[in-house]
């Protein structure tokens, strides 16, 4: 049976029922006799294999039809008219959200007659101006994408996406048009299993075999997606039906058949012990199915350390032997059910439990010192009505608690850093290069964060119209973020090598940092999201689409830490597309749209200190720093930073936050080639606006010179506000082409970035006093995650910042495969992506200026603070564009040779052998810490490597 990579002709899932499935497709057209006259009243009726009801409809007036609720699978259409000769369209493959027009012509005679007609399957969207992609899990098992065997590697078929590859966690990261990896959702058969503590891909897991389908909708998104302004990925799971079907499958890489492309160094490598298995079939045949999958996931994650660091960290610490991150006991659960109550109802439910405990020490560790367990249980339950050829309902229930906790192996020692050297800033002493982390971690923070969901809407087809009205309700998610600082509050003390070139020469102390408590909450509260939505594709004509629609939400947001309401806010998103066929014959495809849409309710974190809580206090402990400047072990200068409480917050919320935004305006061109071939040119215009913002109040300047603090008790007060004076803006050419047969199937996508910063510095950022002139900035932008608040800004010698990875300005993919004679199959996945620019170059001045005011001031109750802009801290071009170095381009060539053996009972054994990374490129992903400044000695280095050539052997056995 034909597959396709590009999943928009695909094979999917065996559906149990009739009745409309969360992601349905639709099957549409006009029928005409051989003069062209419109044929009211014929009788329309598909039928699939994969389907066990028909699903029928009648031509209108206007010889329309419209079969709704289509669930994915291969049909035959078939045409009924007394006087008029049975027409049969064959194989036409629909994919789940896919809308399709099939124009027929019927010619008189008697209806004992059959005509049947085959022809290329339709592959162009016809009804919606979105941009998505969607693919199998068939398709994804025939390529060797990603070792970590997790369900978002779908994602590398997405135009515009970015991959961060480097295998410190459960799955990938990506990027998609520009948006933060937090700006994603993920809904299970519909159900929004998106975490509260944000929405990585990651904190979901599912066996392989659960997933049917993947649908990614990246521009264009319609009203009833929830809010977020990246990817929106709906995963479709399989499930039983009158036969029993099933698989068992077993991958292993041990560390021999891993490499390493660090030469004398640790590379992120990835090895995996992982057997799981999956099965679904009837508990009563036509009326109650069932499916169920399990992994279990063991192995190991590759820490990437350069030679040189850990030479250094072996100097630091006779005897240190590099150790990766170990994950065991990994166990992850899928249970669904699906009832049949009558010919139009179907009741659906799922269990998820997904729990991977690793190791996840970082980069700088000489030891194991921190543990972490993603994930976490998710449960859903829908019914889905389909009343009549014009008229579904949907309703349905999720509860999730997807999350991460972070412990500490042992809370006892103070956990000490080492850096190459300090340098003086602010009256403070700053570390750069770091070298170490020689005893235990500062801290680790434990976060357990639940939500549930309600959704329901109704679809209505009238005449040429499409309506759908819904609403999307959470109102309750929970989030808290309990911190446990080392050694009951000694948490950090920082060193310095006596000889920067000679990490064995001995060490100098010049900071220490003691909180006023062991632990403290960070963060504790409840928010909450609650839509209603509206929107009607309209059809004038047979060739025009125009899409609709209009979602409000109410985004209410409370610290229950501080007692403070933080947000209650509405987001008016409305959006507008247009879907022109060019041809008659539906294979080419004009396509426009605009939409204002708002992030989602879980991602507005901030942080006036890189803690990323989300109450009214960037940390709950006071505490205090120590320095000695003279790096002799006396403490002779300190600073406090008084704890943040109901009385005294050191975030205020301005009454008008709100969620930030983006607005969108795509427009693109879909071709279909004779032969299965597939075109598509896009174009992507994005603005990110309204983002998180935290602006310092408290300060006293006058003019250039700082001059303390209006409220001595406190140091910084920020105000929790949106950033109307930035913003990131996102311009991207995008291209796609797909090709499909019996033997082979191709996929091609390029996309073309241009990004840029928009406006000027937020108020009080030292670089508008200091380089006002510099904001320009067009290459190497900052993160675009809203959990940070406003980072594209900034003059911090302690936070200068590298470019982001969402901003990287060429991507190309090419997955191609072949299926040989003697059941043998071959396929590759290419990747290219350009290297990441190193962000704005920084120097440092031998002192600070005196015209900003002095290093120190002395408040009136007597603390001494230190001066904001006394800094030495210097953009070291004109702009923060200007001098900036790109890395070596990222590449990937991954291959996978496999075999088929057909046994008994329509059964087959499966053997694949992949290779990933087979030249071991070893280019880098990021940057070492210091890479942007010109006096580290890691200036224009980079770090992390690409994860190495490794080998993996997979075995399953279908049933």
């Amino acid at each position: 049976m034909r597959k396709t990579v590009l999943g928009v002709v695909l094979l999917l899932l065996v559906t149990s029922s009739a009745a409309a499935q969360t992601t349905e497709g639709s099957i549409r057209g006009f029928i005409h006799d051989e003069q062209g006259g419109v044929l009211p009243g014929v009788n329309i009726t598909a039928t699939s294999a994969q389907n066990p009801n028909p699903i029928t409809a009648v031509t209108d007036a206007q010889g329309g039809y419209r079969l709704i609720n289509v669930p994915p699978g291969t049909y035959n259409v078939s045409a009924e008219l007394q006087g008029f000769q049975k027409l049969v369209r064959a194989d036409l493959v629909l994919h789940a959200g896919l809308t399709i027009d099939v124009d027929l012509v019927m010619k008189v005679g008697t209806v004992s007659e059959t005509i049947q007609v085959k022809g290329d399957a339709p592959l162009i969207e016809t009804k919606a101006a979105v941009q998505s992609v969607s693919v199998t899990g068939e398709t994804v098992q025939s390529l060797p994408l990603g070792p970590q065997k997790h369900w978002s590697e779908f994602i590398r078929f997405t135009p515009g996406a970015i991959s961060s590859d480097a295998t410190n966690n459960q799955a990938p990261v990506f990027y998609v048009h520009g948006s933060g990896i937090v700006s994603e959702s993920t809904l299970m058969d519909g159900a929004d299993m998106t975490s509260a503590i944000n929405p990585w891909l990651g904190y979901s897991a599912l066996p392989t075999d659960t997933v049917a389908d993947v649908q990614l909708k990246t521009s264009g998104l319609d009203a009833s997606a929830p809010l977020g302004m990246g990817l929106a990925a709906n995963v479709i799971t399989k499930s039983g039906t009158n036969a029993f079907h099933g698989s068992g499958t077993y991958t292993v890489a041990p560390g021999s058949w891993v490499g390493n492309n660090v030469t004398g160094g640790t590379a992120s490598s990835a090895g995996i012990n992982q057997p799981e298995f999956a099965v679904g079939g009837p508990i009563v045949p036509d009326k109650v199915w069932f499916f169920g999958s399990y992994r279990y996931r063991g192995g190991f994650l590759g820490i990437n350390r350069p030679a040189a660091q850990v030479t250094a960290m072996q100097a630091l610490s006779p005897g240190f032997v590099p150790f990766n991150n170990e994950f065991q006991n990994a166990n992850i659960i899928f249970v669904k059910g699906d009832v049949k109550l009558s010919p139009i109802h179907q009741l659906s439910s799922f269990f998820n439990r997904d729990s991977t405990p690793y190791g996840s020490n970082g980069t700088f560790n000489t030891g194991d010192f921190v543990h972490t367990n993603i994930g976490g249980e998710g449960f859903s339950m829908r019914l889905t009505s389909a009343w009549n050829n014009w008229m579904a309902t949907r309703v349905a229930f999720s509860w999730n608690n997807k999350s991460a906790l972070t412990s500490m192996v042992n809370t006892g020692p103070t956990s000490l850093n080492v850096f190459q050297t300090a340098v003086p800033s602010a009256g403070q002493l700053v570390g750069t290069t770091q070298l170490a982390t020689n005893a235990n971690v500062q801290s680790a923070t434990i976060s357990p964060y639940t939500k549930w969901t309600i959704t329901g809407d109704a679809t209505m087809f009238r005449a040429q119209h499409e309506i759908q009205v819904g609403v999307f309700l959470q109102p309750h998610m929970v989030r808290q973020d309990v911190i446990t600082y080392a050694n009951n509050g000694f948490a950090l003390e920082e060193f310095a090598l006596a000889n920067p070139n000679n990490p064995a020469g001995g060490l100098l102390p010049f900071h220490q940092r003691i909180y006023q408590a062991g632990s403290g909450t960070l963060d504790q509260g409840h928010f909450s999201d609650n839509a209603v939505y509206f929107q009607d594709a309209w059809r004038p004509t047979q060739r025009v689409t125009v899409n609709a629609g209009l979602r409000l939400d109410h985004i209410y947001r409370y610290d229950d830490l501080f007692n403070v309401q933080l947000q209650s806010s509405w987001e008016v998103g409305p959006r507008i597309g247009v879907n022109y066929l060019v041809t008659e014959d539906a294979r080419n495809s004009l396509r426009a749209s605009w939409m204002r849409l708002a992030d989602g309710a879980s991602i507005n974190n901030f942080s006036a200190s890189g803690s990323g809580t989300q109450g009214s206090g960037s940390l709950a402990v006071g505490y205090t720093d120590y320095f000695s400047t003279a790096m002799n072990g006396i403490w002779n200068v300190s600073f406090v930073t008084p704890p943040s409480t109901s009385a005294n917050p050191t975030v205020v919320p301005d009454p008008s936050y709100h969620q930030p935004w983006v607005n969108e305006f795509a427009l693109g061109f879909r071709h279909q080639f004779g032969g299965q071939w597939y075109g598509d040119i896009g174009y992507v215009y994005r603005e990110y606006k309204d983002r998180t913002a935290l602006v310092e109040t408290n300060g006293i300047y006058n003019g250039n010179v700082f001059q303390g603090y209006k409220n001595v008790s406190q140091n910084a007060i920020y105000s929790l506000t949106n950033n109307i004076w930035n913003w990131p803006v996102y311009k991207a050419l995008e291209f796609i082409a797909a090709k499909q047969s019996s033997k082979y199937q191709l996929l091609f996508s390029y996309t073309q970035v241009f990004p840029h910063l928009a406006g000027t510095w937020q108020p009080n950022d030292p670089a508008s006093f200091i380089q006002p002139n510099a904001f320009p900035f067009d290459r190497g932008l900052l993160s675009n995650d809203n959990r940070a608040a406003s980072n594209n800004n900034g003059l911090d010698i302690t936070a200068t910042g590298q470019s982001s990875i969402e901003w990287m300005q060429q991507i190309a993919r090419a997955n191609f495969v072949y299926r040989a004679p003697y059941a043998i199959n071959l396929s590759a996945s290419y990747t290219y992506q350009n290297g990441r620019y190193s962000g704005p170059i920084y120097t440092r001045t031998a002192a600070p200026d005196p015209q900003f005011g002095p290093a120190t001031v002395t408040l009136s109750n007597g603390r001494v603070v230190a001066n904001p802009l006394a800094t030495t801290a210097r953009l070291a071009y004109a702009t923060r564009s200007d001098g900036q170095f790109e890395l070596s381009a990222l590449q990937y060539l991954n291959l996978r040779v496999g075999k088929d053996f057909p046994l008994p009972r329509n059964t087959k054994f499966v053997v694949n052998f992949d290779m990933f990374n087979l030249p071991n490129a070893g280019n880098f992903q990021g940057f070492l810490s210091g890479a942007n400044l010109l006096y580290s000695s890691n200036y224009g280095l980079g770090g992390t490597a690409q994860p190495p050539r490794s080998f993996q052997l997979e075995l399953r056995y279908i049933f």
